[in-house]
């Protein structure tokens, strides 16, 4: 990451993006285990109550998609959040060789 990554509109993402993978894959301390936890966890309830209503409404094609796109966030946050906990344990861990 370099200096122009505050001010560049797609070098902000790319900085953003190296900075959550590398959240997730080895996460130091708990307090970057915390963070990542209060990020995901609230949209990861969200969408997991916002997918209720769908069942009711019936059958029409607009349901479905938002059944899948909602399926598909709440299986995004899971599997970051199964992750970032994974890894956090394992660095923990141990070495058994």
């Amino acid at each position: 990451m370099g200096s122009i990554s505050t001010i560049g509109p797609f070098e902000r993402l790319f900085a953003e993006g190296f900075a959550y993978r590398r959240a997730v894959q080895s996460p130091r301390n708990f307090v970057i285990l915390l963070g990542i936890w209060l990020l995901f966890l609230p949209p990861l309830f969200s969408f997991s109550f916002m997918v209720l209503p769908l069942f009711s409404q019936g059958e029409s094609n607009w349901s479905y998609i938002g059944w899948i796109l909602y399926a598909a966030f709440i299986l995004l946050f899971g599997t970051i959040l199964f992750r970032v906990t994974k890894n956090y344990f394992a660095d923990k861990a141990p070495n058994q060789s």
